[in-house]
């Protein structure tokens, strides 16, 4: 599994004043890429945001079962001015460049594209501390404690004022990023297929 770095790294990012048209110059937005189902958990990230300032606002970009149950929930919590459910989209790297953060609060995981994706626009990755994102974001992105809203809250919370923690989190991802390119995985994918040819 690999990731086009380069399409994700050079993407045009859209303008979130165009998703967000009443907000002031404070904007800060946050993405989840993922399917409505219940490995991704989007309520822990809908729960996140009753903790943090109204000037930050979330896209869910995906559809699946859970997602009317993930509506509700930010009624309930009256975040939904703040909540974008954008549905099955076709410029995931525009929107991703966009954004300020990109969350991953899944249960569990396969092999996490998002997360690699993520790193691979410059922008920092906060996942749940579970097996496969554990493997692609420990040291580089931030994890915190599978469905502990609080917490994830918590680190929104510090990259978004205090830069110099910001900038360190997006180079570290950066570089994690860059072993997953896609190139890179092909080359050694024909390497340890001619090997094998050999025996």
């Amino acid at each position: 599994n690999g990731v086009p770095i380069d399409t994700f790294k050079n993407s045009i990012p859209k303008d979130k004043f165009d998703f967000f048209p009443n907000s002031d110059k404070n904007l800060k937005t946050i993405i989840q890429v993922s399917s409505f189902k219940e490995p991704k958990d989007q309520a822990t990230l809908i729960r996140a945001m009753s903790y943090l300032s109204s000037n930050v606002k979330l896209l869910l970009v995906g559809e699946g079962i859970l997602q009317q149950q993930c509506k509700e929930l930010a009624k309930e919590l009256k975040v939904d001015d703040r909540v974008l459910f954008l549905g099955i989209r076709m410029d995931v790297p525009e929107l991703v460049k966009m954004t300020d953060i990109v969350v991953l609060s899944s249960n569990y995981e396969g092999f996490s594209l998002a997360s690699i994706e993520g790193m691979a626009s410059g922008k920092p990755v906060i996942a749940s501390d579970v097996d496969c994102l554990t493997a692609i974001v420990k040291d580089a992105g931030i994890l915190f404690k599978p469905g502990d809203a609080k917490e994830l809250s918590s680190y929104i919370d510090k990259l978004l004022t205090n830069n110099i923690y910001y900038q360190d989190v997006v180079s570290k991802c950066h570089q994690r990023a860059a072993q997953y390119d896609i190139k890179l995985m092909v080359d050694q994918h024909i390497e340890l297929y001619t090997g094998l040819y050999k025996l």
